[in-house]
């Protein structure tokens, strides 16, 4: 009996659960980063994801981390969404609250920690996008909320 050997980059997440893409596998696409998107993977899950799981001491589910460019082309991504590049991640908490409770608690600890991060996104009422760099390795710190109304500054 073979096992399938994860590989853990932080002690709550995985490089699988960083990749992993149900529409990936419906469509037949390897989603699996290469060597260097996989050091932005671990980059996001150090200074952001593992911290922040640690501070909420709850679960974080990463619904979409890394997507290569077929991936973020079949779920309708950006063309220049960081996620392409493995420096963000679509996170839910059920266990903190709904999305909009937990983007507010994320928020507030970014700035109580003073953590360099790119987005900050509250989308469509249902879960949080959280990156720590561009594709070009910028920063911005904007905290936005995108739905159905427009996109718009601050988590509302």
């Amino acid at each position: 009996m073979e096992y399938f050997k994860m590989t853990k980059l932080t002690e709550h997440f995985t490089l699988e659960s960083m990749y992993r893409s149900s529409k990936a596998t419906e469509l037949g696409i390897n989603n699996k980063p290469n060597a260097q998107e996989e050091a932005k993977l671990r980059e996001l899950c150090e200074k952001i994801l593992e911290p922040l799981r640690v501070s909420i001491g709850k679960p974080i589910i990463v619904n979409s981390g890394y997507r290569g460019p077929k991936t973020n082309k079949a779920v309708g991504g950006s063309k220049t969404s960081a996620h392409l590049y493995g420096y963000a991640a679509d996170i839910v908490c059920p266990s903190y609250g709904n999305a909009r409770e937990f983007c507010k608690y994320v928020e507030k600890w970014l700035k109580d920690n003073n953590v360099a991060f790119d987005q900050l996104i509250y989308e469509f009422n249902s879960w949080v996008h959280i990156g720590v760099r561009r594709g070009n390795g910028a920063q911005r710190k904007q905290v936005i909320t995108i739905n159905r109304n427009g996109t718009f500054n601050g988590i509302v």
